[in-house]
């Protein structure tokens, strides 16, 4: 019997090499995806009819809510948010990362659905106060992205306390194909001669986004104990 799937963020770099691999796997999937009202058709036209296409946006709570009445997933993976460095407003980002969050989480409660939440590193902050950050180490809401990431991961631990069967995933500055995020922008900036002189030694840990996806991947087909979160990164910094 095929399982169902719910996916956000498919036209972004992360959402679209999951739902690549899981497709590749095999056809033992149900897959449905959000994506933004407007999105053009060429983002997501390569996954065809394998997969349901609904429109909705992500800070429209009520829709979505409306939406997931008397449906059933036996997954979703919520991988889909505003990113940082974009130019929204704070309550346009408590919508689209938060209480979009709280929904599919009480979605998840209601139905008996695993939720696989895609949260970031970012919630040490852009430069954490322990290194290397671990699950302990402070929560830094040093801008609205962050917060919002903060306040996503709280509020699914809080539910793992009332039964949700979640976990938590939290990659470092992601690249490969496809992308064109912070480091595409260090690229373009060393090209055109504009990279600021850096004095000392800065290392960075990036995440290759095969490394993500086959965490995503790996979650979906195994069994772990609900409230797991985890860092993902390359295994060696570099250096800036």
């Amino acid at each position: 019997m095929k399982r169902s799937l719910l996916i956000t963020g498919i036209t972004g770099l992360i959402g679209g090499s999951v739902l690549r691999t899981i497709l590749a796997l095999d056809d033992s999937y149900e897959i449905t995806a959000l994506v933004r009202p407007g999105t053009s058709k060429g983002r997501y036209a390569e996954f065809g009819a394998k997969v349901e296409i609904v429109e909705l946006d992500l800070a429209d709570t009520k829709g979505i809510n409306a939406w997931l009445e008397g449906r059933t997933f036996d997954v979703v993976m919520h991988i889909g948010a505003l990113r940082g460095g974009r130019k929204f407003g704070k309550n346009t980002y408590l919508k689209a990362n938060l209480h979009s969050t709280q929904a599919l989480c009480e979605y998840c409660l209601k139905t008996g659905a695993q939720l696989l939440f895609c949260s970031s590193v970012g919630v040490f902050g852009a430069i954490p106060k322990e290194l290397p950050a671990q699950n302990l180490s402070p929560r830094n809401a040093d801008n609205y992205y962050h917060y919002t990431k903060i306040q996503s991961e709280n509020y699914i631990q809080q539910s793992v306390l009332r039964g949700l069967k979640a976990a938590i995933l939290r990659p470092a500055i992601t690249y490969g194909p496809g992308d064109n995020g912070f480091p595409q922008t260090l690229v373009n900036m060393v090209e055109k001669l504009t990279f600021p002189l850096i004095k000392k030694r800065i290392w960075i840990h990036l995440c290759h986004i095969q490394l993500i996806t086959d965490a995503f991947v790996w979650l979906l087909q195994n069994d772990w104990e609900s409230g797991l979160a985890l860092n993902v990164a390359d295994r060696e910094p570099v250096q800036l």
